[in-house]
């Protein structure tokens, strides 16, 4: 790292070489051969060790004012000042850069006092801080890209000289260019706002790219938000249903047992069901309980019957920050029908979705919505999970 008066001190043999320049250029033996070549000079010799920069400056722009060379004075004194402003900023250029971009600016005078057209003095950035956007990072780490180099702006409209356009995946380019700020002539920065970090992952944006014209100054990588996958287990949940009366002709009562010569039961079915929905695993029962005639193997007629689904409930949601990617348990279970007097049943189901029914299909008097009911013990729910896109 380089102190702020070693900058200065570049730039302060440039300058007190210009005055020697503009002496022999303007002064009455002065000729554009002489002047040239101090200038050539100037430009092979900048070096580090002077320290009278503002005497230098001041005399040499005070010089060139009496002898009405305006034009040149201001000139000169840009070319300092630009490098005082970006030597007094955080600067994160060289010497070298400096030095460079010092002896530039002095062809470009010389060219000028011969009478040719300056060379093009392009912006250079010689510096990215970060030099990749890591969309792995929360937004509130990264707001935004700082760019350091030197002629950002056109020296006599101020106006940019940079553009930015995003690489996508399928190698095609994004304009970006209000997303580029630029302070001054040595300073930029890439805006970096949550909005921008979605769009730069929704578009497949791999790369940024600082343009001048069509040449490309910096390539600032961009890594796609990679998730945390891990697999995780919910806790055991239950759920007691008592399905609705489904035969309205009927009363509410079953009559199991020995029922005017015949023997009747209550014959259950059951069904389980899960699903994912909106970041939730939930799962829900039905259950069909008819009064059934066991001797002749049939419906008891117009008998009671009760059947339908139950609320779903839920049995797995995953930590804030996460989401869940797959569910490994099953989703489903159909156990076989059954006969059920008023002995509860209880049906061990193992490693399915559900580990336990235990069903009542008979009680003392009405049995709709009192006694006729399942209560359903689930297994813990097996999921895969992954972190969250921060942005």
């Amino acid at each position: 790292m380089f102190s702020a008066m070693r900058l200065f001190s570049v730039l302060t043999c440039a300058m007190s070489f210009a005055c020697v320049a503009g002496c022999e250029l303007f002064g009455p033996r002065g000729t554009v051969d002489s002047a040239t070549q101090t200038l050539r000079d100037l430009a092979d010799t900048v070096n580090l060790e002077s320290e009278a920069w503002r005497e230098q400056v001041a005399a040499a722009t005070d010089k060139l004012t009496r002898e009405g060379r305006q034009a040149l004075a201001h000139d000169l004194d840009n070319v300092v000042q630009r490098g005082i402003a970006a030597a007094g900023a955080e600067f994160r250029c060289n010497v070298d850069f400096l030095r460079d971009r010092v002896h530039d600016e002095i062809e470009g005078l010389i060219a000028g006092l011969l009478g040719m057209t300056p060379p093009p003095n392009p912006p250079t950035v010689c510096k990215v801080v970060p030099e990749i956007v890591d969309l792995s990072q929360p937004p509130t780490q990264m707001t935004r890209v700082s760019l350091f180099g030197y002629d950002f702006r056109q020296r006599e409209t101020n106006q940019p000289n940079l553009k930015l356009r995003g690489l996508k995946r399928s190698g095609q380019f994004v304009a970006l260019n209000d997303w580029l700020a630029l302070s001054n002539h040595y300073q930029g920065a890439i805006s970096i706002t949550q909005e921008n970090g979605r769009k730069l992952r929704d578009l497949g944006i791999r790369e940024l790219q600082v343009m001048y014209g069509d040449q490309v100054l910096s390539q600032i990588s961009v890594n796609p938000y990679i998730p945390t996958v891990s697999s995780a287990t919910g806790s055991a949940k239950t759920l007691t249903h008592f399905p609705p009366r489904s035969n309205p002709n009927a009363d509410e009562e079953y009559w199991t047992g020995q029922q005017l010569g015949h023997y009747s039961v209550v014959r259950v079915n059951l069904k389980t069901e899960g699903r994912l929905r909106n970041n939730k695993v939930e799962a829900r029962v039905w259950m069909q309980a008819w009064e059934w005639d066991r001797d002749r193997n049939v419906r008891s007629g117009d008998k009671t019957a009760a059947e339908g689904w139950s609320e779903w409930i839920e049995l797995y949601t995953p930590p804030a920050g996460h989401r869940i990617r797959h569910v490994e348990s099953d989703l489903e279970d159909n156990p076989a029908w059954f006969e059920c007097e008023k002995t509860p049943v209880e049906l061990n189901r193992a490693g399915s979705l559900v580990l336990r029914y235990r069903v009542i299909g008979d009680g003392d008097g009405a049995d709709i919505k009192r006694n006729t009911c399942v209560d359903v013990k689930f297994n813990p729910v097996r999921v895969e999970i992954e972190t969250v896109d921060p942005w």
